[in-house]
């Protein structure tokens, strides 16, 4: 019992009742008490976690100080009580229209669940009530744990008051003997139905019911003390707990008080013991039934036993496992790599890890699906595969697989031939600036490494990497067979030898044999400019200057390579794709906007441009094209009328896809210029997002023609003669049989007559027509 003096005098200090942020008792340890002095003989506000209220609220912490003198009214939620100006104080309420409420919030920060609690306190009157009826003589204490709804703990925690009513009320001091019972609910332990976890919230509310039409009593709460009794108990596992196979078993206890250790027993055997919390362990068992309990040791040598929890654990399913692939049986070549795919499961747990092995040797392990392992075998014959699965209870399950490993057999060569409408050869002769169609015929025995890739070479020089098979149609084609083609289709003057090169999925090739491509110029026209020329070029997708085409200007800048020149072309599979330039050159950062015009520069040396009457362009343009000599603009193919580098072609793509030289008119040689002179052309493209471009280029310069020479014929005496001046030397007589379609002009069997300065043979009649030319070589 705390001080005893009584002064009778009221102060008072009215406030509203106000909604504040939660706040809670932060409970770690017992036990909590709460005597209510840090109020002070004038304070207003409840402890921090404790609350008043009204109904069926507790969410203000706002008192009026009352010694007694202070009779309940609406607008009070609570009071804190005590004798004027002591400092003993004292919580509590008086209902006036309506219920009233005192609660506390304790929030468990403790290592434990709350699942029993004691709880005691002082009960104290402050001022009677006008008349004797039941509700104005009990307060109630609850519990809850979601903070709505309340439970009693029952009457042995309940407040009675004292019999001392009077005709009206009157003031009393609550800290007289007379006025107040100690210690209610004082050892009585309460048991929750469900445990307050660890962060969770207890609520307990002292609770006064209103009497409608009378004055209640003010009544107070002191000296509350809050425990958790020394105890254990199992947490988990549950009593009668079944648990999968696999799974382990959780063991965890509920501990309270000063213990020193904490030790879990499975059939009365220890399994795990620690002195700090969380006070839990983790285990696998075998399949069986167990008995499983919790032992507390305290400071104070008391020890204490949690109760016995009986659990049954499944009997553990060995996993399932099966090779996915490859199959029982299955062939793959020597130095091919092996995928092998596992599928394995458990039934009634994990698989934990998949060990893999060839040959009876282990190679891997693979703890989590997929499970994939790669293998090449280093030798041909017989070869065992073998998986095992292994589950979280440590049973294993095996399986095994045969596969067969063969040789690896290299490409064979069906024929590689140039393609001459409707023909094919392995050898031809064609005039400068033809495009010539390779077909190439190969197949692999083996099903499984197919041709990974044919290779196209002029001399020891790469042309052309086809990566897979075009797949034309051709009734010739074999079921193991592929073709691939390859247009070189600006190939220079000179003898080109060309061969292929398979190459299947490991790596083994096979060399086709050679055909032979003899590529001649015209002899008439002199090549200051020949295709396949190293070439200057701008790229950028800007404005290159002004005089870009000048001989004085300054190209240093400028990316270069070999003609042609271009990008798309042999990227892709199908025959008018197979022909890829030589250099590749860039369209810009974005495939959908490329750039619309790029710009070339090459220079050449020209000693007596007066020795050339004409000159003639030839053009590979894929789409259009504009050429300049020494500045002045001497062709054009398919540009609008007018043009900057922003402008792309006036018509559609080229038909032939940049495979045929477009040839101009005559051009006047007085565009060339004694020493070094400059071909300047500009390629523009079809649209933004055209796939390709192409470019290369010839210049041709044509000397005076030398005069054409006369066969004079006659026919005298039954026979004919042909005759023409010897000042025509180097000159062949040839024949046809015909004029029409291909004539097969050869030379002539007879042999011309040396006389009187001319060459004269005479035809004789063979009832048949013959034709006649000279020609030179």
């Amino acid at each position: 019992m705390k001080n005893k003096t009584i002064l009778l005098v009221a102060v008072c200090h009215l406030w509203a009742a106000s909604v504040m942020a939660q706040t809670v008792i932060n409970f770690t340890a017992s036990p909590y008490t709460e005597n209510f002095d840090s109020m002070g003989p004038d304070g207003t506000t409840t402890p921090a976690g404790w609350y008043v209220g009204s109904g069926s609220l507790a969410n203000s912490n706002i008192v009026a100080t009352n010694s007694g003198t202070i009779a309940p009214t609406g607008t009070i939620m609570g009071f804190n009580c005590g004798e004027f100006g002591g400092l003993d104080r004292a919580l509590g309420l008086g209902p006036t229209g309506a219920d009233r409420n005192m609660e506390v919030r304790i929030q468990n920060n403790a290592a434990s669940p709350i699942k029993s609690f004691t709880v005691q306190y002082d009960g104290e009157m402050w001022r009677t009530a006008n008349q004797n009826n039941t509700n104005r003589t009990t307060i109630r204490l609850r519990y809850s744990l979601d903070g709505a709804t309340y439970t009693d703990l029952g009457a042995a925690w309940n407040f009675i008051t004292l019999t001392n009513m009077q005709v009206s009320s009157v003031p009393l001091n609550g800290n007289e003997i007379t006025n107040r019972v100690e210690g209610i609910g004082a050892g009585q332990l309460f048991t929750l139905p469900a445990a307050v976890p660890v962060g969770g919230i207890l609520y307990l509310r002292w609770y006064d019911a209103n009497d409608s039409g009378f004055t209640d009593p003010v009544i107070a709460i002191d000296n509350v003390v809050f425990s958790i009794p020394d105890s254990v108990a199992l947490a988990s596992p549950t009593n009668g707990q079944a648990i999968a196979s696999g799974t382990p078993l959780l063991i965890s206890a509920a501990v309270w008080g000063n213990v020193t250790n904490v030790a879990f027993f499975v059939d009365d055997t220890p399994v795990h013991a620690t002195a700090t919390p969380p006070y839990s362990y983790s285990t696998l068992l075998p399949g069986g039934s167990y008995q499983v309990y919790a032992r507390a040791d305290y400071a104070s040598g008391a020890v204490l036993y949690s109760s016995t929890n009986s659990i049954t654990i499944a009997p553990n399913v060995p996993p399932v496992v099966a090779f996915g692939s490859p199959t029982n049986g299955q062939i793959f070549m020597l130095g091919q790599v092996i995928t092998n795919t596992i599928l394995a499961s458990d039934s009634d747990g994990l698989v934990t890890n998949v060990a893999f092995y060839a040959d009876g040797g282990w190679q891997a392990n693979d703890n989590a699906s997929p499970y994939v392992f790669l293998y090449q075998p280093s030798q041909t014959g017989a070869l065992v595969l073998r998986a095992d699965a292994t589950d979280n209870s440590g049973a294993t399950t095996s399986t095994n697989i045969t596969v067969n490993i063969l040789p690896n057999s290299p490409p064979v060569w069906t024929n590689f031939v140039i393609f001459e409408a409707p023909n094919e050869t392995n050898s031809l002769t064609v005039p400068v600036g033809r495009a010539v169609t390779n077909w190439a015929r190969v197949g692999d025995p083996d099903a499984s490494t197919p041709i990974a890739a044919v290779l196209f070479y002029n001399g020891a020089t790469l042309m052309f990497s086809n990566p897979v098979s075009a797949n034309f149609t051709n009734p010739m084609i074999l079921a193991n067979e592929r073709m691939y083609a390859w247009i070189y289709k600006s190939p220079v003057a000179g003898v080109h030898t060309l061969t292929a090169v398979a190459v299947d999925s490991l790596g083994a090739r096979a060399t086709s044999a050679p055909v032979v491509v003899t590529v001649t110029n015209n002899p008439a026209y002199t090549y200051l400019v020949t295709n396949g020329a190293p070439w200057r070029y701008f790229d950028l997708g800007t404005d290159p200057g002004a005089n870009w085409m000048a001989l004085s200007y300054d190209d240093s800048s400028w990316s270069n390579g070999l003609a042609s020149l271009g990008y798309g072309d042999g990227a892709g599979t199908s025959y008018g794709e197979a022909h890829p330039t030589r250099t590749i050159i860039s369209y810009g950062p974005n495939a959908s906007s490329k750039y619309p015009a790029y710009f070339f520069r090459h220079p050449f040396y020209v000693s007596d441009p007066s020795v050339f009457t004409n000159l003639v362009v030839r053009l590979l343009p894929d789409d259009a094209g504009a050429v300049y000599l020494n500045g002045n603009l001497i062709y054009t193919n398919n540009m609008p009328a007018t043009w900057t580098y922003t402008n792309f072609a006036a018509g559609g793509a080229q038909s032939q896809d940049g495979t045929v030289f477009l040839t101009s008119g005559n051009i006047s040689a007085t565009n060339l210029q004694a020493g070094w002179n400059i071909l300047a052309v500009e390629i523009h493209q079809q649209n933004a997002t055209s796939s390709d471009i192409t470019f290369d280029i010839m210049l041709l310069a044509q000397p005076p023609q030398a005069p054409q020479p006369v066969i004079n014929f006659a026919f005298a005496d039954g026979l004919f003669t042909l005759s023409w001046p010897d000042t025509y030397t180097g000159f062949t007589l040839k024949e046809s049989a015909a004029l029409g379609g291909a004539p097969n002009w050869a030379p002539s069997t007879l042999t011309p007559a040396h006389a009187g300065g001319l060459f004269t043979v005479t035809v004789p009649l063979a009832g048949q027509k013959r034709f006649f030319q000279l020609s030179s070589p």
